[in-house]
């Protein structure tokens, strides 16, 4: 009897490291269902030690000998005096981008147009903002806030996305 409750335990193991390759210390990563079928993919990275470098790596191993083509970042709120970027968040496909067909035409080409600047996106996601059995913010949940807010001074907001839940 036991010998059959190992095994059973052993194979269901087996299975859910099979559906959790996609996954490791630094990093999730995902595939991405699209409207028009496209294969695209979003990789997490996280840890105090891990950033863009570590999303990166995994989108070049995930597209093997095809380039990863970024579509979207999202990256950490950074105090100001950091002025390099920090996705934590990277969404991309692997190929290069689509080149639209362009008829040889009788005159000169026109000058191509600076491609149009990706909008920043934030992360302000954390384990722990409010205090057990209390609706106010823990002191770190607060400061994190306030640099969200002295981030964001003259910026226009065009979307704000909030999930969680209190106890």
């Amino acid at each position: 009897m036991s010998n059959k409750l190992i095994a059973a335990g052993l194979l269901s193991i087996g299975a859910l490291a099979g559906c959790s390759t996609a996954s490791g210390p630094t990093f999730n990563a995902n595939e991405i269902k699209t409207a028009n079928g496209a294969q695209v993919y979003r990789v997490e990275c996280h840890g105090l030690f891990e950033g863009v470098a570590a999303c990166v790596k995994q989108a070049q191993k995930i597209c093997g000998d095809k380039p990863a083509y970024k579509l979207e970042t999202m990256e950490r709120l950074r105090a100001p005096s950091e002025d390099a970027a920090d996705p934590r968040i990277l969404t991309f496909k692997c190929g290069a981008p689509a080149q639209p067909e362009v008829a040889p035409p009788p005159v000169p080409a026109p000058v191509p147009q600076a491609a149009a600047e990706m909008p920043r996106q934030i992360d302000l996601s954390g384990d722990a903002n409010f205090a057990t059995d209390s609706a106010s913010l823990t002191a770190k949940a607060t400061d994190t806030l306030d640099e969200f807010v002295s981030a964001a001074q003259g910026v226009t907001l065009r979307q704000v996305a909030v999930a969680g839940y209190t106890d």
